[in-house]
């Protein structure tokens, strides 16, 4: 993978993270102290090396209702760690 091809794909999966992390009512302060802020890091990582892109982009578009983000995302379980218990709040 170049240079150019990487940083493309950085971008694109981290543009999908937040938005994941926002329909979630993931608190982004709490996931980027967790473990100091190694959780944060390796939850990104887990996210740019993902190969549900297409998956994760459908469900955010709402055209996979029917399907749970555990079914296809790596950072479910540290997203729930980092829930705001209102998201609307």
């Amino acid at each position: 993978m170049d240079y150019l091809c990487y940083t493309k794909r950085v971008a694109e999966h981290c543009e999908q993270m937040d938005a994941m992390m926002t329909r979630r009512g993931v608190d982004r302060a709490t996931a980027e102290e967790i473990d100091a802020p190694l959780g944060w890091l390796t939850a990104r990582a887990k996210c740019i090396f993902c190969k549900q892109l297409d998956a994760c982009g459908k469900w955010l578009a709402g055209e996979a209702a029917h399907v749970e983000p555990g079914e296809f995302c790596p950072n479910t379980s540290f997203f729930e760690e980092c829930r705001v218990s209102d998201p609307g709040a």
